[in-house]
């Protein structure tokens, strides 16, 4: 009786720790902050984001190049792996120890060369043979990269369009991609940042290119958030000023709208329609 209560037991702390894990990875938000520097002497980018108090964190910092770090429990992934790999490296060289220990024992091959020909294994080997096999393996790889835009071509060919276009402007499916974009909306919505302060001079160097993209902006007002100042240079192509970022992400909020658009009937029956086109 002792074993089974025991038995029992370890079964439902594991299963007690698996429902807390999966209650954390859910609920508990995800957390991101974005700085960015854009000036003449300076270009840096940091992008943070933190789960469970920090305990899982990524770090991707800018600066020239893009340099990814890893936490768990305060230690770096990186030099984890690269403690780990000490031990390899050591069963590595004691077997390369090994191998060179036989290969010492058994006879080399020798190599003889001239300036026409060479010899290996007793073999002679001309230059121009060497040549020929370049000029193959060129013809093959130009072959390989016709055939990739042949298929690619023909994957274009294969897509119609048309019926794609015939499922979209259907009447029947007005009902359902309307709850779609919702959907996505509140996506979106949900996974935007809560906090954006932007003081930025923003230049195509065209002026027709910058007008347009700041007049998008002018329509998207309703959109961007106070506390950011956009600029426009009309003559220079640039891009400075600085920019901060911050906010979070639910796992359960994502799984709740995700599970939503899956369960939906229509969208359902508009994927099968989708299906037997591309069938």
């Amino acid at each position: 009786m002792k074993i089974i209560g025991i038995i029992l037991f370890v079964i439902l702390l594991i299963i007690g720790i698996v429902i807390l894990v999966a209650a954390l990875a859910l609920f508990v938000p995800v957390r991101y902050k974005i700085r960015a520097v854009f000036q003449d002497d300076e270009k840096s980018a940091v992008a943070k984001f933190r789960w469970l108090l920090g305990l899982v964190s990524v770090t991707v910092r800018y600066t020239g190049k893009p340099d990814t770090v890893i936490r768990i429990l305060g230690l770096r992934t990186d030099k984890v792996k690269a403690f780990f790999s000490k031990f390899k490296r050591k069963k590595k060289r004691v077997s390369s120890k090994k191998d060179k220990i036989k290969t010492e024992k058994k006879p080399l091959d020798k190599v003889e060369g001239n300036s026409d020909e060479k010899t290996v294994n007793n073999k002679p080997v001309n230059d121009k043979s060497v040549k020929t096999t370049e000029d193959n393996s060129r013809s093959k790889k130009k072959k390989r990269k016709d055939r990739k835009f042949k298929n690619i071509f023909k994957k274009i060919s294969d897509l119609h369009i048309r019926s794609y276009w015939d499922i979209l402007r259907s009447p029947d499916n007005k009902a359902p991609f309307s709850v779609l974009r919702g959907t996505l909306w509140k996506i979106v919505k949900h996974s935007s940042p809560k906090k954006v302060q932007a003081d930025l001079i923003i230049g195509t160097g065209d002026p027709c290119n910058t007008g347009l993209l700041f007049g998008f902006f002018g329509m998207m007002l309703s959109f961007i958030p106070e506390g950011c100042s956009l600029t426009p240079d009309f003559y220079e192509k640039r891009l400075e000023g600085k920019l901060y970022i911050k906010g979070r992400i639910r796992m359960v909020v994502l799984l709740h709208h995700v599970i939503k658009i899956m369960m939906d009937k229509e969208l359902k029956r508009i994927k099968k329609d989708i299906d037997k086109v591309r069938a």
